[in-house]
């Protein structure tokens, strides 16, 4: 039964810019059914009201219903501003997490339930790009891209303690911000657009990165994003573009049996990247 839930809650971020060379002529075909998206707002939502400009760069923050597609409305997150996009991640029990790059290109992350949040918490280093974020089992993860503008890091916050592991860095390189989708603890996916504009996956196994694998087609000269989703047959990683003609185009992988679609174009056009969001039950 449909109810208004936490569970029943939707979340996503707004995301940088994205495309992808080619154009996919063949449709979406149920791709999206079990993702809903929803803007987690960097300029207001409505610039006419006197007490925010066009150029406010604060947090604003709703959710969708599944059932009702009734919408909360926007609120401001307290004390958060960035000059870069925000990434945010859901967990089952209705806890958001948001991170941000900060005015000073910190990093930083909030969690917020039932539309309280705990206060922001600085992560040491610093990127000047918005950071990729997914929770799972117990730990937060978190992928940015370093002060020299290519090399990937990666670092867990424990959920329980707010403990942070530190950073460690991911062989490779990239000139967009990462995306990230994670199943568990030990199954953590990362997706960088590569140095040749290819799309490049890595798996983090909970001790080690596995390395770096091309989609088979398809380029993009900007970031990727990437989302878990369960399908018919079992577990699928999604990647979601911008084409170069504005247009949204999508492939999935099988984990099961590994293998790829074909490229998919959804139906309309977007002038800045998409965000996409999955829901494993």
């Amino acid at each position: 039964m449909c109810s208004s839930t936490p569970s029943s809650r939707s979340f996503a971020a707004q995301t940088t810019r994205s495309t992808i060379a080619r154009t996919w002529p063949r449709p979406v075909t149920g791709v999206f059914l079990r993702v809903q998206h929803l803007p987690l707002r960097l300029q207001p939502p409505d610039p006419q009201q006197e007490y925010m400009s066009p150029c406010d760069k604060k947090l604003y923050y709703g959710y969708l219903y599944y059932c009702t597609v009734g919408f909360s409305g926007w609120t401001a997150v307290p004390r958060g501003s960035s000059p870069s996009a925000p990434a945010i991640t859901a967990k089952y029990d209705d806890t958001v997490y948001v991170a941000v790059r900060g005015n000073d290109n910190g990093i930083y992350y909030n969690k917020g339930t039932g539309g309280v949040w705990t206060g922001w918490q600085k992560l040491p280093g610093h990127t000047y790009d918005t950071p990729a974020i997914a929770v799972a089992g117990t730990y937060l993860h978190v992928v940015v891209r370093g002060a020299d503008g290519s090399s990937i890091y990666y670092g867990r916050v424990t959920l329980a303690s707010g403990t942070f592991s530190g950073w460690t860095k991911v062989p490779g390189s990239t000139p967009s911000r990462p995306s990230l989708a994670a199943y568990s603890d030990s199954e953590v996916y990362l997706a960088v657009r590569g140095a040749d504009n290819k799309i490049y996956l890595n798996k983090w196994g909970g001790a080690a990165w596995s390395g770096w694998g091309a989609v088979p087609t398809g380029s993009t000269p900007s970031a990727p994003s990437i989302t878990l989703a369960e399908g018919a047959d079992g577990t699928e990683l999604f990647v979601v573009v911008r084409g170069n003609d504005g247009k949204i185009y999508s492939t999935k992988k099988d984990l099961s049996t590994l293998a790829w679609s074909a490229w998919s174009l959804m139906p309309g056009s977007t002038p800045s990247p998409p965000a996409v969001a999955g829901y494993i039950y």
